[in-house]
């Protein structure tokens, strides 16, 4: 599974989002996080997480709204069942995040 997450200057919301995903009792693939030239340390707090993790990919451009952050993901995706698409504020519940849900 492939998750997909936009980000700019919401470390604030994307730090639970990446732990939450962590915390799930199910597992991923990979983590695609687009970074659209965040200011507020979301950039630094990404890069140092695909240091350690080698499940988190960043991916850093200069989009200039959510949306066309949002449609890169897309493009970059699988786009089969498995593919997720969060935004930075959103925040998986353990039980709730199952490849039964998403079929």
């Amino acid at each position: 599974m492939i998750i997909g997450c936009p980000n700019k200057n919401d470390l604030r919301s994307l730090v639970p989002m990446i732990k939450s995903l962590f915390n799930s009792t199910n597992s991923f693939d990979k983590l695609i996080i687009i970074d659209g030239g965040s200011t507020d340390g979301s950039l630094e707090y990404i890069q140092y997480l695909s240091k350690i993790e080698p499940r988190i990919e960043l991916i850093e451009a200069n989009t200039p709204t959510p949306l066309d952050a949002c449609n890169l993901l897309f493009s970059i995706a699988n786009r089969n069942k498995e593919d997720l698409l969060l935004t930075q504020t959103d925040v998986i519940f353990p039980a709730c995040f199952n490849r039964d849900w998403l079929q």
